[in-house]
């Protein structure tokens, strides 16, 4: 009798644990692997002063391993019913009080009819690294109408200010134009990548 009593007793632990392999499994399969966590976007019209970035948890701010410098860069020309314009933006680089990253980006007649002011917006973005994944982050947008640029007033700023510059961190940055009151095809244009030591 002890021995058929402990037989079963050993079934029933063996049946339990095949429950509870299933279960697990049945989890695992539900959740899926760990993802690495989405970059951080930080909203339009955020100022660079009153912002710090949200790194998920293991992630950090890193150097781009392959980057070019060159003092401007223009798009091709783009036509939009009579107007022929252009999308310019500058290196992201320290800015003159040297405690911040900044970055400029206009729009540039070429011919035609075009408006008097087109609506500019200049996107900063630092390069961050997770778990599994490295991906760029947009800190912060600068926007406004302005007229044909570049040049001091003509464009659109968009600026961060750096927690340490000790640090290298890849930096980059996008313009996208739309001419006022009149469709114009979509698109951006990117500036040159750059690592400079200010860490976001």
């Amino acid at each position: 009798m002890l021995r058929k009593g402990g037989m079963a007793v050993r079934r029933r632990r063996m049946r339990m644990l095949a429950v509870a392999s299933v279960v697990m499994l049945l989890l695992v399969g539900m959740t899926g692997p760990a993802q690495a966590a989405d970059p951080v976007t930080v909203e339009e019209g955020t100022s660079a002063a009153d912002t710090t970035p949200v790194v998920p948890p293991g992630g950090h701010f890193a150097p781009y391993d392959q980057w070019t410098v060159s003092p401007a860069w223009t798009s091709e020309v783009i036509t939009a019913g009579g107007c022929q314009y252009a999308q310019g933006i500058d290196n992201p680089h320290i800015s003159e009080t040297r405690d911040a990253v900044s970055i400029h980006g206009w729009w540039e007649y070429v011919g035609g009819t075009c408006p008097s002011k087109a609506r500019v917006q200049v996107f900063l973005q630092a390069y961050a690294c997770y778990s599994f994944v490295c991906d760029w982050v947009t800190l912060t947008v600068g926007q406004g109408e302005f007229y044909s640029g570049p040049g001091s007033g003509r464009w659109a700023n968009a600026r961060w200010i750096c927690s340490n510059q000790v640090q290298f961190v890849g930096w980059r940055g996008f313009v996208d134009v739309d001419l006022i009151d009149r469709p114009d095809p979509p698109g951006v244009f990117f500036s040159p990548i750059i690592n400079l030591r200010c860490y976001p």
